[in-house]
């Protein structure tokens, strides 16, 4: 009798660590995913009465803005920004930069997460941070209008410091119209909600020759003057390895 009392003890008490390591997973590693996931509705109701932070490029030109609580974000830049900048939907949910930066854009610092599990806020008492990018909205319209209509991505970086000037990737989307062509845009085949810069998978091909090249002249300059025969070929531990382009 004692004895099966003790195994039961012992089940309950496994039981009780199981589960409060189950909650402490919970809370800590995954409590922060948990709050900003789009089907909180503890924050949909405090996102309803905050004004959105706007999203504004290197100058200052606005990207993304909300000029009230609960309506709908502007975007003045349309789909040469979408990509890049996602979209926020209460029935889709948020994506880009819109979800990255939930937190910030709506002010939701620290304590002020505390508001999510002690009510909501009042509507019109708050508003978001504004989120200021490396983007240059003048490059970013003159490299959509040269990718033209062809499927792709550009990526503008500032060699100095690696700032990001200009993402782009088409086709696109109008975020002001995400809810009416969300059908048509999931059915397209051309997957214009796919930002080719970052999502895309591709391979580097010849756009890795001049990082190649560069690092050949850093260690020794005088490669620039030396001629190499190209037979077609190549042998690696024993193995040839043919070219299929010969071009001597």
């Amino acid at each position: 009798m004692k004895k099966n009392i003790r195994l039961l003890a012992t089940v309950v008490v496994l039981a009780f660590i199981v589960i409060a390591g189950w909650l402490t997973y919970i809370s800590i590693y995954k409590g922060e995913e948990f709050q900003t996931h789009p089907r909180n509705r503890r924050l949909q109701l405090i996102e309803a009465g905050i004004r959105r932070g706007g999203i504004y490029d290197r100058t200052g030109r606005v990207l993304a803005r909300s000029e009230a609580p609960a309506k709908p974000r502007d975007y003045p830049y349309g789909p040469v920004t979408s990509p890049v900048l996602g979209y926020v939907s209460p029935v889709y949910g948020r994506a880009g930069l819109e979800q990255s930066y939930n937190r910030e854009l709506l002010g939701l610092y620290e304590a002020r997460w505390n508001r999510i599990f002690g009510g909501p806020a009042k509507p019109g008492t708050d508003r978001g941070h504004d989120l200021y990018l490396t983007l240059d909205a003048g490059l970013q319209q003159l490299a959509y209008r040269l990718l033209g209509d062809r499927r792709g991505a550009v990526v503008a970086l500032e060699p100095a410091t690696g700032r990001v000037l200009a993402i782009v990737s088409r086709p696109a989307f109008d975020p002001a119209r995400l809810d009416e062509d969300w059908e048509r845009l999931v059915r397209d085949p051309a997957s214009p909600l796919l930002n080719r810069a970052t999502q895309g998978h591709y391979p580097p091909g010849s756009a890795m020759k001049p990082v190649t090249a560069a690092a050949a002249l850093g260690q020794n300059p005088q490669v620039a003057e030396a001629v190499f025969n190209a037979p077609g070929y190549i042998v690696v531990d024993g193995h040839r390895i043919e070219d299929e382009q010969v071009r001597g």
